[in-house]
This record gives structure tokens, sequence and C-alpha cells, in this order.
């Protein structure tokens, strides 16, 4: 299984428009549930901040269409009180980031150790990141596949 991200950040969005992505930390067991259930992805972990909102995934779904399932998602579970409504017309210039491995792997790395944030080598995103896997492994939405990938990544923060 290929390990998929599909994500917005400090780099490719406004902080308005990451907020509307946000996912409560109460809420995401049930959006990874979703996630599973709809057969998106057989695996996933959900990293949610003031800097970025990303999906780690993995699934049997060709590339392309787990990117489309991912993105249309993101726009349902996005939907928050008081913003404004994404409609179709302007779903387009989203600027959401989509990587498949060995792309996903690379930038798992990156974000891991601090060097896909906004101050170069800062270590919050660590601790973030490993909250995030911690909550989608207690809920077992995390098996061998992101569960040695993110292990990796953890020691490849500790190595930079």
């Amino acid at each position: 299984m290929n390990l998929i991200v599909i994500g917005l950040s400090h780099h490719t969005s406004p902080v308005e428009l990451r907020e509307r992505f946000a996912f409560a930390e109460n809420k995401i067991p049930d959006a990874l549930k979703k996630l599973h259930e709809n057969g998106i992805a057989d695996e996933a972990v959900i990293l949610s901040t003031c800097n970025r909102v990303e999906i780690y995934a993995t699934t049997k779904l060709e590339n392309s269409k787990a990117f489309s399932e991912l993105k249309n998602f993101l726009l349902r579970e996005g939907r928050r009180v008081g913003v404004p409504e994404i409609t179709d017309n302007n779903t387009l210039s989203l600027p959401f980031y989509t990587f498949a491995e060995p792309h996903s792997l690379q930038h798992l790395f990156k974000v891991a150790g601090g060097l896909d944030s906004m101050i170069l080598g800062e270590t919050e995103i660590l601790g973030q990141l490993k909250d995030a896997y911690k909550l989608a492994h207690q809920h077992k939405f995390t098996g061998a596949r992101l569960n040695k990938i993110f292990q990796r990544a953890f020691n490849v923060a500790k190595q930079i």
C-alpha cells in the first residue's frame, strides 16, 4: 500500500483558509473512522495544527482517485459555522498539495524534522506529529505500514 498525503500549510494558504479545514482534536477519531468506513484509507493519521492540516493515509485506491476522495472528504468535513461556503466553482483553486511515494515519505520526514516549518528546525511540530500519530494509533487507525513509517520519521527527526 502506498503512503499518500494531502494537505494545506503555511506555504500554500493563509491562516483563514487553514482554520476552515482544521480538526478539533476530539473530532479526529470520528474523521478517521469515516475515512476507513468510506473505503478511502486503510490506515490514516490527521495532523491539524495552526500551520498545517494534513492527512497521511495508506490506501488501496489508485492515487488520483484517492486524492480526489481525500479532497472531497476535506471539503465535507471542513464546513465550519461562520465560514463562507466553498462551492464547486472555486474548489479547483484551493491550494491542496498531494504527495505519493516516495515524495510523501520525504515530506513526512521534513515535517517531523522541522524542515518544513515556518521557523526552520523548530521542534514543536515533532510533538504535534507524535500526538497525531498517538491519537490515531490509540483508536486503531494505524497498522503495520503507518506504524513503521511514523517510527522511522521520528527516528529521522532525532537525527536531524
